[in-house]
């Protein structure tokens, strides 16, 4: 099939519209794109997730109906082949996998970029099933290779990827997420819907993120422990996962219940986020998190562990916010302390977030989606 004879559409490769970080970029990164008067589409597994109403007139959903993104490998083919996209993107290692393999299935010349979020020597590491953890690098580096470019969330992730699958380091480009900077502040503006947020309230501090092991939301509890006793204070985390029954356990553990929010899903966190006197990120690894960018874009000042990777990047070694040890809960909670009594001018985020203007991010992914 001669490349000429492929569509315009650049095509972007997602499990479904949930809430999640992913989902949330590749909306935005759509919609960057269709501003360069690019014709985007999302080929989705199934259609369902409460993002699907974020997702403009003008760029198209098609839905490829498959059971699970594993069983959606010979639709995702049988797409490629009747409507070839000029450019597939996948954002997530599982459909990374699917998308390069659907591609070769049906022997398309569409161009194929696979996006990773992970930090492979961690995640695989610590967080996946036995069976999980040999095979999929097995057959990610079988295929990840067969990629006509692969996109990594930052520089650390870059380096890790090329290390984890021996992969040559010109074959990974760092691209960061974009931060809509602009439509956070407008959704921040609206009224938060907790009463903790009342005014003469004491000072809220804010997690967000899914209850997993790697988000170590554990330590940020035991460090709220220590901030209560040394003044007035409230924790929200917002997320949901499988460690709720642990940390809810480690709440009662510590008598906080009065004082901590397990408050679910955030379908619209930007209020809260804006309120918050401090934003803290306790992972155990990162790729690039969306929450302690998106807590910039709020003015919300931000403690975060410098953990492998993104942290460190986004706020240029601490001087956007403070970074303390992985898992030092004595750290943690002085420096939440410290960032509520003195907390930083809010106009010095600006430069930190100027790396990750839409339009930017757009213009750097065209130029890997176009070759």
């Amino acid at each position: 099939m001669p490349r000429s004879s492929l569509s315009e559409v650049i095509a972007i490769f997602l499990p479904s519209l949930g809430i999640g970080g992913a989902e949330r970029t590749m909306i935005n990164v759509a919609v960057e794109l269709s501003r360069l008067q690019q014709t985007v589409e999302l080929v989705l597994v199934s259609r369902t997730g409460a993002l699907l109403y974020d997702v403009p007139e003008n760029i198209k959903v098609r839905t490829l109906d498959a059971s699970s993104t594993f069983a959606a490998v010979l639709p995702l083919a049988f797409y490629l082949r009747k409507h070839m996209p000029k450019s597939l993107l996948s954002p997530m290692n599982h459909c990374n996998v699917v998308a390069v393999a659907a591609a070769l299935l049906a022997r398309s010349t569409t161009r194929v970029v696979i996006r990773e979020a992970t930090a492979w020597s961690m995640a695989f590491r610590h967080e996946s099933s036995l069976k999980w953890k040999r095979l999929f690098p097995v057959i990610a580096r079988h295929l990840y290779p067969r990629a006509d470019q692969i996109i990594a969330l930052s520089h650390g992730v870059a380096e890790d990827l090329s290390r984890s699958l021996r992969l040559p380091r010109h074959r990974v480009r760092t691209v960061y997420n974009p931060v809509p900077v602009n439509q956070i502040r407008e959704k921040a503006g609206e009224k938060p819907d907790h009463p903790w947020f009342r005014p003469g309230e004491a000072p809220v501090i804010i997690a967000l993120g899914r209850l997993i092991p790697s988000k170590d939301h554990a330590t940020l509890i035991e460090a709220f422990a220590k901030v209560r006793s040394m003044r007035p204070a409230r924790l929200i985390i917002g997320g949901e996962g499988t460690e709720r029954s642990r940390l809810e356990r480690l709440i009662h553990t510590y008598d906080l219940g009065q004082d901590v929010l397990l408050a679910g899903v955030l379908v619209d966190p930007f209020p809260w986020l804006a309120r918050a006197s401090v934003f803290v990120s306790s992972s155990r690894w990162e790729g690039l998190p969306n929450a302690l960018l998106e807590a910039l874009a709020c003015g919300t000042p931000v403690v975060a562990t410098d953990c492998n990777y993104g942290p460190r990047e986004i706020l240029e070694h601490g001087r956007f916010g403070t970074l303390v040890p992985v898992g030092d809960v004595d750290q943690m909670a002085r420096a939440i302390v410290e960032t509520i009594n003195n907390p930083p001018n809010e106009k010095m985020f600006e430069h930190a977030l100027s790396r990750f203007q839409p339009e930017k991010i757009a213009r750097e992914y065209l130029e890997v989606l176009v070759g």
